[in-house]
């Protein structure tokens, strides 16, 4: 019966694990050619989350949400990594939030920041 109990907890304890993941929202645009213009200039724009997304490979991205367009830094795992890069962004984007992050398969990945130097 301990096995049991212990097996459970330990399998809880892992999903929940992967469960923690989460995204940060920097801004959202109107047009297409405004939020190319941002991914482009965002080593410059933002150098300091550019190199932690190197550092700590996620993605920022412009997804299609509706008829705007929204630049996302994405998937967090790690709660410090999250807030690390929450701190970085918080005086250049003063609208960014934190939100859960859900794969969804109808969201149209449009644009991705080079991880290039």
């Amino acid at each position: 019966m301990q096995r049991i109990l212990y097996l459970l907890l330990l399998t809880a304890f892992s999903f929940s694990l992967e469960a923690y993941s989460k995204k940060i929202i920097l801004a959202s645009f109107s047009t297409e050619q405004r939020a190319d213009a941002m991914i482009a200039s965002l080593p410059q724009r933002s150098p300091s989350l550019y190199k932690l997304s190197q550092k700590y490979d996620f993605d920022i991205k412009i997804r299609v949400s509706g008829k705007y367009y929204i630049l996302v830094a994405e998937v967090f795992r790690d709660k410090k990594v999250l807030d690390t890069a929450f701190k970085s962004v918080k005086k250049r984007f003063k609208g960014s939030y934190i939100t859960n992050y859900k794969e969804i398969e109808t969201l149209k990945v449009e644009k991705k920041v080079e991880k290039k130097l």
